[in-house]
């Protein structure tokens, strides 16, 4: 069997599933006897087996644009490729706990196991969440060289944070054989290491945080 997603908005899972989606099914992925690949759908390889990757997607009732962005936002910096608004490709199902947390008791979450019909899918779309990643890091560079005070002690916590989680999925990565991919992890940890410390010897020649 094959897990289908990719742009799927609109589309009737009659095709994919031979049945209509369900109320409690989560609407973005699909699952097929037969692989569906196009310019907008990509399919994987349904193994069950927990050391594979992991394709997981969710539903929310109604529209809570913020759960989203906060979602996409640590998947990012858990280097975890965004395929549609609410699906997602994980390195390790040791990652998928975190993900959980973040959303409601009403939300509903698939979860798979897979094995890439394409590899250079998974590639490309991991190289790019690095660069996502790296963006987002030097934004909150620059917001921590012109911060001042309590300003100044969460961004420092926030980078920790995602240096931790950055070298972790990148190891993770690494280990599924995409090495390549997350080889600029290790500057961005560097970069985050050293302008946390340049900070810290800027306020304590000023005498602020």
């Amino acid at each position: 069997m094959y897990v289908v997603f990719g742009v799927t908005s609109g589309m009737s899972s009659m095709p994919f599933e031979g049945r209509y989606k369900e109320p409690g099914d989560v609407r973005d992925v699909h699952v097929s006897d037969a692989p569906r690949i196009n310019h907008v759908l990509h399919s994987f390889v349904i193994t069950g087996n927990r050391d594979d990757l992991v394709v997981w997607s969710f539903d929310i009732p109604g529209y809570e644009t913020h759960i989203y962005s906060a979602i996409k936002e640590r998947a990012t910096l858990m280097l975890c490729p965004r395929i549609d608004n609410s699906t997602y490709l994980l390195p390790d199902a040791s990652l998928i706990d975190e993900l959980n947390s973040m959303l409601h008791s009403d939300a509903r979450v698939a979860v798979y196991f897979v094995k890439p019909l394409d590899r250079s899918f998974v590639s490309s779309t991991l190289k790019a969440t690095v660069n996502t990643a790296r963006a987002l890091i030097n934004q909150w560079v620059v917001n921590l060289f012109r911060s001042r005070g309590l300003a100044t002690t969460r961004l420092m916590d926030l980078l920790g944070s995602a240096s931790e989680g950055l070298i972790r999925s990148a190891n993770l990565w690494s280990g599924k054989g995409f090495a390549k991919e997350v080889s600029d992890v290790h500057s961005m940890i560097d970069y985050i290491k050293s302008s946390i410390e340049l900070k810290r010897s800027r306020s304590s020649r000023t005498g602020r945080t």
